[in-house]
């Protein structure tokens, strides 16, 4: 089941082979570290991928858990800087630039965010959320210029496709882009769908399903949805 969610990415700890399995107690502690943080120890996580990192300072996998860690500890620079150093050794690898492309977003620096969300989908075009989240941000960002209804739909219907079927999210970001095109009747379409569809998702949070609704009281009063202006803590 798709969730947008950056923990999904802790599955490429692949990249970590080559150079933390030489040593078994490193790659242990890489490990735990991971562990740590999926377990909500953000603190004891960075801790022990800093030992990692000491020992191996050329670790992208470490440096990609310690930016995730760092995000979920609302550090956004301190996650950046570790997304830098995993593109330095893993330049063709899209994920790095997604996320990084997120921190930017949470920090209001949609010129960035667009970069690095339109450099992903470049490195890796088959990735639905990619797509999505990039037609997200066309359809919804709270600063006009970077808003495209045309492209919005685009890739919101492209992402459908690379789905392969409908998942709440990607739906939702169709009537989002149908809104900004003042199509609302499809917008309310669209929306209405969605609403079932995180309804019968067994992983949606209540404050999802809540927002999946209000978002159709904005299509019923033929308004466009924007996304709040980001704020760095």
């Amino acid at each position: 089941m798709y969730r947008e969610c950056p923990a999904v990415v802790l599955i490429l700890i692949g990249l970590a082979a080559p150079t933390l399995l030489h040593a078994q107690d490193t790659a242990q502690l890489f490990l735990r570290g991971t562990g740590r943080i999926e377990k909500g120890d953000i603190d004891g996580g960075i801790a022990d991928l800093d030992q990692v990192l000491v020992a191996d300072p050329n670790s992208a996998a470490a440096y990609f858990a310690r930016g995730y860690a760092y995000d979920k500890k609302g550090d956004f620079d301190k996650a950046i800087a570790d997304f830098d150093q995993v593109i330095r050794l893993q330049p063709k690898m899209a994920e790095p630039r997604y996320n990084r492309g997120r921190m930017w977003e949470k920090k209001a620096d949609y010129d960035k965010a667009f970069a690095d969300y339109s450099e992903a989908l470049r490195l890796d075009p088959n990735n639905f959320r990619f797509c999505n989240n990039l037609a997200w941000m066309q359809a919804t960002c709270p600063i006009d210029k970077y808003r495209d209804g045309k492209l919005a739909l685009e890739n919101a219907l492209n992402a459908r496709k690379l789905y392969g079927g409908d998942h709440w999210r990607i739906v939702a970001t169709i009537a989002a882009a149908y809104a900004e095109n003042s199509d609302f009747d499809k917008a309310r379409e669209w929306q209405e769908r969605a609403i079932k569809l995180v309804g019968d998702d067994k992983a949606a949070t209540d404050k999802e399903k809540a927002s999946m609704r209000s978002r159709l009281d904005v299509y019923q009063a033929n308004k466009p949805f924007r996304e709040p202006i980001a704020k760095s803590p």
